[in-house]
């Protein structure tokens, strides 16, 4: 009688054991931490921006979301929210910074459209490429009249 009972605790202990282990992830857990939407509209000199372009976000220098249009002009970025709370996140449209920046808020949905102008920023390289070509024509005169006009 006394080996049943020792074998009859011993199972015993063995489904308590298996019960309460596998109870243990039927605890309350803390509820996952949303992202923080950002959507809107994306115009490239004012023109809805194709599909294939770009728009990204970056926090403290670091690429946290990207997001490539699949239709002409609308992005959706989810920024994960769990590391970034509080920061702001600056948009980029192919690697061109905006002056779009947001504060992620965990859960919160933010619409903002975005404007990049390229063209202008084109005009402004080609204007300073003649202004170089400028500069060298007067320096290499100057150096020339020095050097053959003794």
């Amino acid at each position: 009688m006394r080996i049943g009972t020792i074998a009859f605790s011993l199972f015993f202990l063995i489904i308590l054991e298996a019960v309460i282990g596998s109870a243990q992830p039927l605890l309350p857990q803390a509820p996952p931490v949303l992202p923080f939407t950002l959507m809107g509209k994306v115009y490239i000199d004012n023109k809805p921006a194709p599909p294939g372009t770009i728009v990204t976000a970056y926090v403290d220098n670091k690429e946290v979301a990207r997001y490539n249009l699949t239709e002409e002009g609308a992005y959706v970025l989810s920024i994960p929210s769990k590391d970034f709370e509080g920061k702001s996140a600056y948009i980029f449209v192919n690697g061109i910074r905006t002056n779009t920046s947001v504060k992620i808020i965990p859960g919160e949905i933010e619409t903002a459209d975005i404007t990049v102008q390229i063209q202008d920023q084109e005009e402004q390289n080609l204007t300073l490429l003649w202004v170089l070509i400028a500069i060298t024509i007067v320096i290499g005169a100057m150096l020339f009249k020095f050097i053959f006009h003794r």
